[in-house]
Formats: C-alpha cells, structure tokens, sequence
C-alpha cells in the first residue's frame, strides 16, 4: 500500500500525518487566558463561531471516522485527543481512548486535570502504553496535585502558554 501511493503521488508526500480530535466543547473553568470559555472575552467571530458548536463529538461519528482510519493507519505518526474544553467531560472518554489505542498509534490526552479522579492514573497508563497524558497547569493547587506523578514519564506538564514545567 505505501509503495502504490508513493508511485501515485509521483514521490510527493505529506507524511507522516498528526491528527488532533476536538471531542469537548464543554469546559468547567473560564480562564482569563482561554478564547473560548473567558467571561473577558465575547462577541469575536471566533468566539460567535465556537457558541454554536455541539458540546461534545458525536462518539457514532468518530467511532466512524477511526474505522475508517484503520486502512491508513501507518500514515498516521500522532493522534492528539484534545478539545476546546476539558476532555475528560466527554461521556464516551474511556471508549474513545480504547478506540484510538486499538489503532496501535501512539495518542496523547489533554486535560486541565481537574477531573482526573474520574480515572485512576497509573491504571490508564498502565492499561495503554501508547498514552501520553498532557496535563495544563494552571495555579500552584494544580501543581501541588499533580507533583505526585512526576516520575511517570508519560506525564507532560504545561503551563498557560503551552509551555513544559518541569519538576
């Protein structure tokens, strides 16, 4: 298959391709810094544009869309399971993860991690070993909380500006 698009494409390619599902809408803070959910910022095009968008992907569609995916899967170098709210809101989260780990891509998770009591940690990582779980941090508490992972390597911690903490 590779061999037939490469000749196909005439030696053009766009691989390997990074793939990034927004599956929440929903967030439970309103970040002064967030485009989408702060109470400081209304009434832009981008934010009249995302007030409109469903809650929550449509888990039917993308279970679709992944087995579909299937036959292109060796294209596929990075999914990112992300979203324009908190991801673990998602009423199909652990079914979405399951699905994207049968894809045997390795996948991250980003989380503000207020609600990561909802799953135990070790146990997830342990269960996908393809994980990689990207933690925004965003006050001292939220440190505090999540210092007790730092020996687990498949933990990355951010802050507001998407840049790496390290601890």
């Amino acid at each position: 298959m590779k061999k037939t698009l490469y000749r196909i494409s005439r030696g053009f390619t766009i691989l390997p391709v990074y793939l990034a599902f927004n599956i929440s809408n929903v967030c439970n803070r309103s970040c002064d810094f967030c485009p989408f959910h702060s109470k400081h910022i209304k009434g832009d095009i981008q934010f009249n544009w995302f007030a409109g968008q469903q809650p929550f992907i449509d888990y039917k569609a993308f279970k679709r869309f992944i087995n579909r995916l299937k036959l292109f899967r060796f294209m596929v170098k990075h999914i990112a399971i992300t979203g324009k709210g908190e991801t673990l809101l998602h009423p199909n989260f652990l079914d979405i993860i399951v699905d994207v780990d049968r894809l045997n891509i390795p996948f991250s998770v980003t989380t503000n991690g207020d609600f990561i009591e909802k799953v135990d940690i070790v146990e997830l990582l342990g269960k996908f070993p393809r994980l990689i779980l990207r933690v925004s941090i965003y006050d001292a508490d939220s440190l505090k909380k999540w210092y007790k992972f730092k020996d687990i390597g498949r933990i990355k911690l951010y802050n507001q500006t998407k840049e790496p903490i390290d601890v």
